[in-house]
């Protein structure tokens, strides 16, 4: 089995990829923008291979949890 990549979904794209690139060494191309959908995503390759996409939008508004609280949806 392979898994081409991993998404995340967040509130500030922006963010989250300079925390991946400063902390972690990964690169990123340009941004995917579907604006008739509100959706913004981001790329992120690690040296190791591994590619994390990291994804933004705006008709969903992300559900905020107390750090250390346990969900299941």
């Amino acid at each position: 089995m392979n898994i081409e990549h991993v998404a995340l979904w967040t509130d500030d794209l922006d963010e989250l990829v300079y925390f991946y690139v400063t902390y972690f060494g990964a690169t990123f191309g340009s941004n995917y923008n579907d604006f008739a959908c509100g959706f913004e995503s981001q790329f992120l390759n690690f040296r190791s291979g591994a590619r994390l996409e990291i994804m933004k939008t705006s008709p969903i508004k992300l559900e905020c949890s107390k750090p250390g609280a346990q969900r299941m949806d």
